[in-house]
C-alpha cells in the first residue's frame, strides 16, 4: 500500500487483462480524460477504486517539466493520488460522456 508494486509499459489490451487481475479494493489513480473514464468504469466492474485527477493537479508534481513520457506521467499520478488534500473527479458514465460531446 502506498508504494510501487511494479513498473511495466502495457498496451491496452494488456492493461485490460492487468485489471481484471488486480485484487478488489486496490486503487487505480488515473489523470482525467475521456479515455479514463473508460477506465475507470473497467476498474469498478473489477472492484477497483478508481481515483481521476484533472490534470493541473497532477503537473506540479512532474519530475521534469521537459522530459514527458508515461512513465513520468504515472510517477507524478501515484505522487498527486497520494496527496491527503486531492481533489478527486467523479467518474462519468456513457450518457453524461455523450453529452459533453455534444458541447
Amino acid at each position: 500500500a502506498g508504494h510501487v508494486q511494479r513498473r511495466q509499459d502495457l498496451g491496452r489490451e494488456a492493461f485490460a487483462l492487468w485489471l481484471a487481475q488486480v485484487p478488489a479494493g486496490t486503487v487505480v489513480a488515473m489523470e482525467a480524460c475521456s479515455g479514463a473514464h473508460h477506465w475507470a468504469r473497467r476498474c469498478l466492474e473489477y472492484g477497483l477504486l478508481p481515483c481521476l485527477m484533472a490534470a493541473q493537479f497532477v503537473t506540479p508534481f512532474r519530475k521534469s517539466r521537459t522530459l514527458k513520457n508515461d512513465r513520468n506521467d504515472a510517477e507524478a499520478i501515484a505522487t498527486a493520488a497520494r496527496q491527503g488534500n486531492m481533489r478527486f473527479v467523479p467518474v462519468k458514465d456513457i450518457e453524461q460522456q455523450a453529452r459533453l460531446a455534444w458541447h
